[in-house]
């Protein structure tokens, strides 16, 4: 969401507390799901970071990251094709359709009432649609739920 906004250091203070959290715990999935959106702020984190293991965390993670998408010349609102929702979006998505409420939705997937904003927002760009009816008819007509 800092990224988003154009608060670079505050969305590089918040990913580095992540992944001090993460690295110990050697999770990974978490990040690659949302590769797309997270890689720019991964490498940039990365050319700041002045402790050696969050590095080598931060560039097993870029190396397992799909790097088919380009880096530049995208902006940050830039429409993604359908295929970029990641499994959590899809089922964030699913839910969305069922008519549950984002703190429903995160009881349900064991994510923080942030998460699901954050994914929400994500599926709206990539959808290119502002509200939870336009998402759902969207993902309806594409198939997606």
């Amino acid at each position: 969401m800092y990224q988003a906004e154009g608060k670079a250091d505050d969305a590089r203070r918040m990913i580095e507390s992540a992944l001090a959290a993460s690295a110990p715990r050697g999770f990974f999935r978490l990040f690659l799901d949302e590769g797309g959106i997270l890689r720019p702020l991964l490498e940039s984190t990365l050319r700041h970071s002045k402790d050696r293991d969050l590095s080598a965390y931060i560039h097993r993670l870029l190396e397992a990251m799909p790097n088919d998408l380009p880096r530049s010349g995208r902006s940050p609102t830039s429409a993604l094709p359908s295929a970029e929702l990641s499994e959590r979006e899809i089922q964030v998505l699913r839910l969305l359709a069922d008519g549950e409420s984002y703190k429903e939705i995160g009881e349900k997937l064991f994510l923080s009432l942030n998460t699901v904003q954050f994914h929400v927002k994500s599926i709206y760009r990539k959808l290119l649609v502002n509200k939870r009816t336009q998402a759902i008819e969207k993902a309806r007509e594409m198939k997606l739920i």
